[in-house]
């Protein structure tokens, strides 16, 4: 199952790593293939998970990983189905959880590694100290895993208790 949903929503973490691509790498890609430094500002912002559109990328992927993966829950054939499989509701739920944070977290990771790949010093004007460093690259990691981890929890608590149905209904209602 865990496989399954991860060929399944391949698309999701796709979509994730171009746009947190956007909002992280592409200017400091860009200074650096015109041979200039990188710009402090972008670099902080970008490690220190203080750019809008990261946090932003982060809980959308949530939400969106969340929905997917427990869709099933919104029509009854399809929950006859999943819980008549041969394994327990509990793992079940363990299986469709993990590879709903894994499809959530491949995007970080991915972003992660290209901070690494793309490791040049920076320093703030004039100064010294360098910013970009690995102990800051790994705190990027771990602030992103945590914001992640508890809004993907949160969407997950909120699936399980509406059944999804609020999601699907809600652009009915507007109207």
């Amino acid at each position: 199952m865990y496989a399954e949903n991860l060929k399944r929503y391949w698309g999701i973490p796709t979509v994730g790593f171009v746009i947190m691509f956007m909002c992280c790498q592409l200017g400091m890609v860009q200074n650096f293939s015109r041979g200039k430094d990188y710009p402090f500002s972008t670099v902080n912002q970008a490690l220190n998970n203080m750019n809008v559109g990261i946090v932003f990328m982060e809980c959308a992927l949530s939400l969106v990983a969340a929905i997917t993966v427990f869709a099933y829950l919104n029509k009854i054939n399809s929950v006859s189905v999943h819980h008549a499989m041969p394994f327990s509701r509990k793992k079940l739920f363990i299986t469709n959880y993990l590879s709903g944070l894994t499809i959530a977290m491949i995007p970080v990771l991915l972003t992660w590694i290209l901070f690494f790949v793309l490791k040049k010093p920076t320093t703030p004007y004039g100064a010294d100290v360098d910013i970009y460093t690995v102990a800051h690259i790994c705190t990027f990691l771990l602030k992103a895993f945590t914001c992640i981890f508890f809004s993907y929890s949160v969407c997950v608590c909120g699936c399980m208790i509406s059944g999804d149905n609020w999601v699907k209904d809600s652009p009915r209602k507007m109207w």
